[in-house]
This record gives C-alpha cells, structure tokens and sequence, in this order.
C-alpha cells in the first residue's frame, strides 16, 4: 500500500528497468514513468572509459595529479605518508644494496603508534588499503616480511607538501 508521505525522485537509463519489477509490484509502488530521451549519441552519455592501474599510476606520478589526490587525502593518511617517505628515504640511503627501496611493514606502524597516526593495527591497514587504492604505496613480500614502497619519484613532492 503507497503511502501519501513517502515521495521518491529516481532515474533510471536501461531499456530493461521494465522488467526489475512484477506488474503487481510496480502498481503498489505506484510509479510514474516519464520518458526523457535526450536523443545524444551514446558515446556523449556513456561515462568515461576505466583507467588501468597503470594509467592512475601515471596520473598520480604527475605533478598536478600528485597534489589532487593529496588534497583529496585526510590529514592523518598525509602524515602517514609523509612519515613513510622520510622513513624510505632513510632506509634507500642505508641500504643501497637491498632487492628493492622500501619499508618494513611492522617498522612503519610501530613509527605511526608513536607519532599517534595510527592506534592499532587494524587502523594502520585501513591507511595502508586507502593509500594503495590512490597509487601511493604498493605492497611487497620479501624473505616472509612485508614491505611498503613509495615510487622515488614522490618522497620529494610527499615531503614538500603542506596541507592546508
């Protein structure tokens, strides 16, 4: 049974919305369809393509996407950042000899506890997750241990910026 309170604005684009709903179901909903083509080329309607990995990687690479998705970022998640490129950055000139630049996993979340980024663990793989979703950080095993490493290219630029 409809309600006379309940009112409900939505958009559906599929030439088989029809078919979601029994003609019974769609009569106690009482909608009411609205045609509204617009009659554009698809291609102008269609969303954009989906970049690849490695495409995003090149986009955060660039200077202006770098600073976009800093922005972007809470405070907390640039410090963390930020902690992890002085920490890479220290570790590459000790070790200039290591299989690949990058940080101990457990060295990290031990520094972010005490800088108080990150209380728990569960906290610090939510950042380290967020951060590999914006191409910041990729994950490596090596000899059984975890390790985070930052493209070289960004310690700079990570280090340099300032939020707001």
């Amino acid at each position: 049974r409809s309600s006379s309170r309940v009112h409900l604005v939505a958009s559906v684009d599929h030439a088989n919305a029809p078919l979601l709903w029994d003609p019974d179901t769609a009569t106690k909903f009482n909608f009411l369809p609205t045609d509204a083509t617009t009659f554009a080329w698809y291609d102008r309607e269609a969303p954009p393509p989906r970049l690849t990995k490695d495409d995003k990687a090149a986009a955060v690479a660039d200077a202006g996407g770098l600073e976009f998705v800093l922005k972007s970022l809470v405070k907390r998640n640039v410090d963390l950042l930020k902690l992890m490129a002085q920490a890479q950055r220290h570790a590459n000139e000790r070790r200039s000899d290591a299989p690949f630049k990058g940080v101990q996993s457990r060295t990290l979340q031990d520094k972010c506890r005490a800088a108080m980024l990150a209380h728990n663990e569960a906290q610090f793989k939510a950042f380290i997750v967020e951060l590999r979703d914006q191409q910041l950080v990729q994950t490596r095993q090596h000899r059984g241990t975890d390790y985070l490493i930052m493209p070289d290219n960004l310690i700079a630029p990570i280090l340099a910026y300032n939020k707001a």
